[in-house]
């Protein structure tokens, strides 16, 4: 968002250390900066804690199974798909078992067939079975 002020200078974000540009449905304005707030609560660090460890995992999985989590997802990346397994997981205090292979995805099921299901299936066969493989 940009503000321009008389003489014509726009403004977008921080200005100094006090003062933000920011919009509201389309309407410009300058506000205060205000320090955001961060309580440190127990659940909210645990929850950042459950969520780096996610990320790390993420990156530690074999490509494979990151290709395969990629065909996988549905209007999300397949980063975002095992971000959110993982969190489910450990909210719900369960272990994070790799992705089930669909037998159908909602792509193939749109069309009629099980191509890209077919492909995941055959991808997975040659992928390590459990996250533990990655940390050994």
């Amino acid at each position: 968002m940009r503000l321009r002020n008389i003489v014509g200078n726009r403004y977008s974000g921080t200005i100094g250390k006090d003062t933000v540009a920011s919009s509201w449905k389309g309407i410009r304005y300058l506000r205060e900066y205000k320090v955001p707030v961060d309580p440190k609560s127990e659940l909210q660090l645990q929850h950042r804690a459950l969520f780096a460890k996610a990320v790390e995992t993420w990156h530690a999985l074999d490509p494979r199974w990151r290709e395969i989590y990629n065909k996988a997802a549905v209007r999300m990346t397949g980063y975002n798909l095992f971000i959110r397994e993982y969190i489910e997981a450990g909210r719900n205090g369960r272990e994070l078992m790799i992705m089930q292979v669909p037998a159908k995805t909602p792509q193939s099921a749109e069309r009629g067939d099980d191509g890209i299901a077919r492909d995941i299936q055959e991808d997975a066969a040659d992928c390590p079975d459990t996250l533990s493989s990655i940390f050994e």
